[in-house]
């Protein structure tokens, strides 16, 4: 038996080897990675997280499940959280597409959404095994016995099952959920902290979040976290600001009496599992082979997802890039309506058609403020600019009140910065 002395030299040994070795991309659940035999830089490999080491390779019009005694080359991550997917009900992509057109009809009849809203829901599911690339956050809102929650497991559990857990304590706590999965599951949100809400921006564009060390003063570590994010909600007002340009809303229907019982649904959906993941991935590759060709202008703040909603509509004969489009204009109204403040804002813009230059300070002096501030009513310039900063898409997208915040000696004053209010030329105040 090895003394612990002699197992740390060993392990130093081997930490030293291996930074002498090329540096390895490490994914999780999907990778883009160059296989023998398939087309180069167009390749993904989805890790089924499963004790035999089966993948599934998938290239434009064509996809496999791997066995493990065939690796990929593709290096994976696994944690506790990454739970193991299905197999598909075929090991290979065939042409009989009736097959793929029944399980994504059996997913239909499990689900209580519109016909525009399950195909954005379907693109979501689809695009989510595109491993580099920014995912909107689906937002799954409505009001309670929608069966919110079961959708979200329901779509996570064919294309990565995941851990559903409740809003975060705080951020921390959250990122280090996150980052030991690939989907991540926020149940019953009803309000998002400023803090929150950056990181989940972060998380769908990927940027880098930097903490301070443990036991440490001066020491940090980096995580870039991207990931594809679901969260249910009752109240669409909690997803404010530059959030609510990163979703895509989904409106479940009331059920009425067309409830079925958990257990009659939970044994559909189990038994149909293997045919609907294999109609994801016969729909998935397809996409995948007329993406280049896909150029839609203009593009959204989510370019990428809505170039792959393009090529998903020329595949299927669906609408999405249309139907997704038209999200904005609703979310933007939902996120003034829910903000008072914003609201005040656009009073105040339209009692002066011709513009305004003020500091956020005078912003807050001149709306007209309730006698008793909701919550969230800004109690500083500061926050006003914050707030402003933050609803200043909503208010362009959904009236054409443009908001500008320069930072130049021509707009400085003494307690700040003027922000610009202006009319875009398409649009006149009310």
């Amino acid at each position: 038996m090895p003394s612990d002395t002699d197992l740390a030299k060993v392990a130093r040994c081997l930490r030293a080897e291996a930074f002498q070795r090329p540096a390895e991309h490490v994914w999780v659940r999907s990778a883009r990675h160059d296989v023998e035999g398939c087309r180069i830089g167009q390749t993904i490999v989805i890790d089924l997280g499963r004790a035999d080491g089966r993948q599934i390779v998938a290239e434009p019009g064509w996809w496999e499940v791997r066995e493990g005694d065939h690796p990929t080359g593709a290096v994976f991550r696994r944690s506790r959280a990454l739970k193991a997917m299905v197999v598909p009900d075929r090991a290979v992509k065939d042409e009989d597409e009736d097959d793929a057109e029944n399980g994504l009809e059996v997913l239909r009849s499990l689900l209580n959404l519109s016909a525009s809203d399950f195909r954005l829901y379907v693109a979501w599911l689809l695009f989510s095994w595109v491993p580099d690339r920014a995912h909107p956050i689906l937002a799954i809102l409505g009001q309670q016995g929608t069966a919110k929650t079961k959708m979200a497991n329901y779509g996570a559990g064919l294309v990565s099952p995941a851990v559903t857990a409740g809003p975060p304590r705080n951020a921390d706590d959250w990122i280090a959920g996150a980052s030991a999965g690939w989907i991540s599951i926020i149940d019953n949100l009803s309000n998002i902290s400023a803090q929150m809400a950056d990181v989940l921006c972060r998380a769908v564009t990927g940027d880098a979040l930097i903490k301070r060390s443990l036991h440490s003063d001066n020491d940090a570590f980096m995580i870039t976290l991207r990931r594809p994010v679901i969260i249910t909600s009752i109240d669409a007002g909690a997803l404010r600001g530059d959030l609510a340009e990163r979703i895509l809303p989904l409106h479940p229907q009331p059920l009425g009496d067309r409830r079925r019982s958990e257990e009659e649904l939970d044994a559909t959906y189990e038994q149909a599992k293997p045919r609907m993941v294999q109609a994801l991935l016969d729909l998935f590759v397809q996409v995948l082979e007329k993406l280049p060709e896909t150029h839609p202008h203009p593009l959204p703040r989510m370019a990428d997802f809505a170039r792959w909603l393009d090529a998903l509509d020329q595949v299927a004969g669906w609408s999405t890039l249309d139907d997704y489009r038209a999200t904005f204009q609703a979310m933007s109204e939902e996120v003034i309506v829910s903000d008072p403040f914003l609201e005040a804002v656009l009073n105040l813009a339209r009692s002066n058609p011709d513009g305004l230059r003020m500091i956020a300070a005078r912003v807050l002096e001149s709306v007209v403020t309730p006698e008793r501030p909701p919550r969230g009513w800004p109690a500083s310039g500061r926050e006003a600019r914050g707030a402003l900063e933050r609803g200043a898409p909503a208010l362009l997208q959904r009236h054409g009140l443009r908001l500008i915040f320069p930072a130049d000696k021509e707009h400085r004053r003494k307690d700040g910065y003027q922000i610009v209010f202006s009319w875009a030329r398409s649009a006149e105040p009310d």
